[in-house]
């Protein structure tokens, strides 16, 4: 018997579909698409990021083997510049000392290059070229490369050249700029501005040089086999002519070499560089593109146990 003023509990009724539950789906989905997007997104940006480190790969490859060819190339020129050195000094003894006089200009070779990706070697080269036409009396400027004569000043008059690209090219470019310092005059001095090698950072190291080196690798042994009498066949001033023709034509073929080579080998540094960046970007990519898909499919988990709650709370 129930008691007096006792409320019955309600009847049961239908159960109510939360009201949020389209709204959730509707949600879920909007940031289904914009997860869709995101990894697309990396996907294209690992992709980009795999051709860079393949051009890498390959402007590596073929500057690797440039400076395998210039190396080669150096080695050579070195040669014939130490026995053009050593056959002047050995000429110079037939010329008459009370003849000689020091030299009273000069003729500066500036080595430079084309590419842009050795934008610091040119300047480095003009830079040094400029000081030298600045410090001297110069009667003849010849500036090799497109990109370099872009850093020279209009008002300096020069004798512009392509930088060499080939064995091929060096010679025939000591062939006209040896002509040209030949009709200068005996008194000319002839200086050279080229890139000689890289650093350990792969920076461009650029010397001036207005003789040979002593410590020049064949120079002994030239010398050592020049050091037997010579008959004397023509007169000494035409020997010392062509003495000093030879050497100034070994001395631009081999700053010529020496300069291609430093050239490939700033390209090889940088190239390596980038290949190295690109690996680490890839990998970096990589990383976040797999963590973005398993949060994608840890996504679609919670949707679909999301949907199988809302059915089950379906009447």
């Amino acid at each position: 018997m129930e008691r007096a003023g006792a409320r019955a509990p309600p009847a049961p009724g239908p159960a109510r579909r939360p009201e949020g539950g389209c709204r959730d789906s509707a949600g879920a989905a909007a940031s289904g698409e914009d997860h869709v997007k995101a990894v697309r997104a990396l996907e294209e940006r690992l992709k980009a990021w795999r051709s860079f480190r393949d051009v890498a790969h390959a402007t590596r490859s073929l500057a690797a083997a440039q400076v395998l060819r210039w190396n080669a190339q150096v080695a050579h020129t070195r040669r014939q510049l130490a026995w053009s050195q050593a056959f002047h000094e050995r000429v110079q003894r037939w010329e008459d000392r009370h003849r000689r006089r020091p030299p009273a200009t000069c003729a500066v070779l500036a080595l430079g290059t084309d590419l842009g990706l050795c934008g610091r070697l040119n300047r480095l080269v003009a830079d040094a070229a400029l000081q030298v036409v600045e410090e001297q009396q110069v009667v003849l400027f010849a500036a090799c490369g497109a990109r370099l004569l872009d850093l020279l000043p209009d008002d300096v008059p020069r004798l512009e050249e392509p930088a060499p690209s080939s064995m091929a090219a060096a010679v025939e470019l000591a062939e006209r700029v040896e002509a040209e310092v030949g009709d200068a005059g005996l008194r000319t001095r002839l200086c050279i501005v080229s890139a000689t090698g890289v650093s350990r950072g792969g920076s461009p190291q650029v010397e001036t040089s207005w003789d040979v080196g002593s410590d020049l690798a064949g120079l002994a042994e030239a010398r050592a086999a020049l050091a037997r009498p010579l008959a004397q066949f023509a007169p000494a001033d035409v020997a010392h002519t062509r003495a000093r023709s030879l050497l100034a034509h070994a001395r631009i073929l081999h700053a010529a070499c020496e300069g291609a080579r430093a050239e490939a080998s700033v390209r090889l540094a940088r190239m390596t560089r980038a290949h190295e960046s690109a690996e680490r970007r890839i990998a970096e990519q990589e990383r976040v593109l797999r963590k973005a898909r398993q949060e994608g499919i840890t996504q679609e988990m919670l949707e679909v146990l999301s949907q199988r709650h809302i059915a089950a709370m379906a009447p």
